[in-house]
């Protein structure tokens, strides 16, 4: 015949086999516990929002001289980034949005624009549709 549960739980006077034991018993008990209420629906079905389209305006420029902006890119996997004002010597950071596997390069940077290009997968080719978002400044010092 078997023997159920291992040797902690056979050797007299060990505190694991005790606390095991007390385990065993509390997931065993015969009471019924109560149900949480049932939610109630209501007789209106909610509508389904309309999904919000990709901000492809550029924001207004911050005082401190910073602009952002979130954009899709094109077919070519590439989205040219117009400044809201030209900039002495810009400073341009580009992030991809919702993917671990894609990178955003900055391939040209000007004082009135950037192209930035989306890269995924280990041979680099190019993710159209792909959502970035870009930061300009000035550069300082």
């Amino acid at each position: 015949m078997a023997l159920r549960g291992g040797m902690a739980r056979r050797v007299p006077g060990n505190p694991m086999g005790s606390i095991l034991r007390d385990i065993d018993r509390r997931t065993r008990t015969t009471t019924r516990r109560a149900r949480p209420a049932a939610r109630t629906e209501p007789d209106e079905q909610p509508t389904e929002p309309e999904p919000v389209p990709v901000q492809t305006a550029p924001k207004p420029p911050t005082p401190w001289g910073v602009a952002a902006f979130t954009l899709v890119t094109g077919e070519d996997g590439g989205v040219q980034v117009e400044f809201p004002r030209p900039f002495a010597s810009p400073v341009v950071v580009a992030s991809v949005i919702g993917s671990a596997s894609a990178v955003a390069v900055v391939d040209e940077v000007t004082s009135s624009h950037a192209y930035v290009s989306v890269l995924r997968g280990t041979d680099a080719r190019r993710a159209p549709g792909s959502s970035v978002h870009v930061i300009v400044t000035e550069a300082t010092g």
